[in-house]
């Protein structure tokens, strides 16, 4: 049975027919709507997307290891498994509520009512607070102290808004605690001046306490140097060791891998003998270190590590693979390389070739069918 050969010319004349005919055709008032209504949603879609701060494409993904198994913070690869997206734990999402002034929910179930501008202080007030700032100072102000959303970030602006004096007069008694030895005077930067407001006003402004608020970032700052939020920050005491983590990592990169030969322009998977599993890896890898008399981590900790770190199956390949670049492969001296070298790159140039015919083949016949 002859058939027909298809050349380049003949896909070409063809869509140029298709484009033609496409351009002839009346489009009805009912179908500009409807694609003036796609073209919307997918603006909506993408203007979403932009907005929602816990939208991020890169989740699910690790920056990538180096050939010596360290990190590497310029590229990025899909792991085994999909990590854990920490800010969208809800004790993280409450603080990130409280630290912006939002409405938030305690653990006891108490619902905290959002930050407000407070009424601020009377007339009589001795620096005319409610003159020297007007509404729409205050309002800029609020928003951009609870703008910063970070503790550390808006104990420095009070510390900027503050300063510091000896009181003019003094107890008789000086060990007396209940008598002050430093005055705070407190400054709002109104139209890139700086306005000294009352204790009242400033509080009222940013809905802030002084016990829990400024009390708590003056003794941050002993010497003028604001020191860093702790919380959160300390190490566990069973924290596994870096070194450890290396070797685990050298381990793994040890067993030879194979990537997919026909899938990887769609995958980064990479792929280890299917005989051999994440236990029985484990055992070669305590053998080694029991051999030369090492520390080890225990199996939960190496799976971890194999899971998190990089994106390997035992599974087998559902398609074949090729028995010539599976031989090439398996050549482990450089002269038996240096032989077929020339043959291996004509056969990659073929693949090549093939993968493009294949791709002009597939959008002659998709738009034959139309």
């Amino acid at each position: 049975m002859d058939m027909a050969v298809i050349t380049d010319d003949t896909i070409l004349s063809d869509v140029n027919e298709q484009k033609t005919l496409m351009r002839k055709e009346q489009v009805s008032p009912l179908q500009e709507i409807q694609n003036k209504m796609g073209q919307d949603l997918g603006n909506e879609e993408e203007s979403s997307n932009d907005e929602d701060p816990s939208f991020n494409p890169n989740d699910g993904e690790v920056e990538s290891s180096s050939s010596d198994g360290r990190d590497n913070k310029n590229t990025k690869k899909k792991t085994r498994k999909h990590l854990r997206k920490e800010n969208l734990w809800a004790r993280n999402v409450k603080k990130q509520k409280i630290n912006s002034g939002q409405e938030y929910t305690s653990r006891l179930g108490k619902v905290h009512r959002p930050k407000r501008i407070k009424p601020p202080c009377n007339e009589n007030c001795l620096y005319k607070c409610a003159t020297h700032v007007s509404k729409e100072n205050k309002i800029s102000i609020f928003q951009q102290f609870y703008k910063l959303s970070d503790k550390t970030r808006q104990r420095e602006y009070l510390l900027k808004c503050m300063t510091t004096s000896t009181p003019k007069k003094v107890a008789q008694n000086p060990d007396n605690r209940k008598h002050r030895k430093i005055n705070h005077a407190y400054y709002f930067e109104v139209n890139c001046k700086n306005v000294r407001v009352c204790k009242c006003f400033f509080m009222a402004i940013l809905d802030i306490f002084y016990n829990n608020t400024i009390s708590t970032a003056i003794k941050k700052a002993p010497n003028g140097f604001l020191e860093n939020d702790m919380r959160g920050t300390r190490e566990s005491g069973n924290k596994t060791p870096i070194n450890l983590i290396n070797d685990v990592e050298d381990h793994i990169n040890s067993f030879p891998k194979v990537e997919s030969h026909y899938c990887r322009a769609r995958t980064e998977k990479e792929y280890i003998d299917g005989s051999l599993s994440i236990s029985s890896m484990y055992k070669f890898y305590k053998e080694r270190c029991e051999q030369d008399q090492k520390p080890y981590v225990q199996e939960p900790v190496y799976g971890k590590v194999f899971n998190i770190k990089f994106n390997i199956s035992f599974f087998q390949q559902k398609k074949d693979q090729c028995s010539f670049c599976v031989i090439f492969e398996k050549y482990s001296s450089e002269t038996e390389r240096a032989l077929k070298q020339n043959e291996y790159d004509l056969h990659k140039e073929n693949v090549r070739n093939s993968r493009l015919e294949k791709k002009k083949i597939k959008t002659y016949l998709s738009l034959k069918m139309i």
